[in-house]
């Protein structure tokens, strides 16, 4: 009478066991690709000379303190580039506020 019961409960514990086995595979492997991906980006090297120039300013990088973005090749003043995310965010709230 109990195996009639359990027998269903038992492939239904077993089958959420594969299923959450399957998902925990899948986010460990993209983990690793976005880790992957990570390192490909970190080890890019950028030449910064006493004449590479913020693309934002327009002025000379010179010993200041600069970032990179993602394409590689566009470096900006660190200070630059903290104003323009920080006008970014204001111009997103400022949209949203609008509708």
């Amino acid at each position: 009478d109990l195996l009639s019961f359990l027998g269903p409960l038992l492939r239904k514990s077993s089958e959420m066991y594969r299923n959450y086995s399957v998902i925990k595979s899948l986010r460990q492997s993209e983990n690793l690709q976005v880790k992957d991906e990570l390192y490909s980006q970190r080890k890019a090297v950028v030449k910064v000379t006493g004449d590479s120039m913020c693309s934002l300013c327009r002025k000379k990088i010179g010993t200041s303190v600069f970032a990179v973005y993602p394409n590689g090749s566009t470096l900006v003043h660190f200070v630059c580039f903290k104003d323009s995310q920080n006008m970014k965010a204001v111009t997103k709230g400022s949209q949203l506020r609008k509708r």
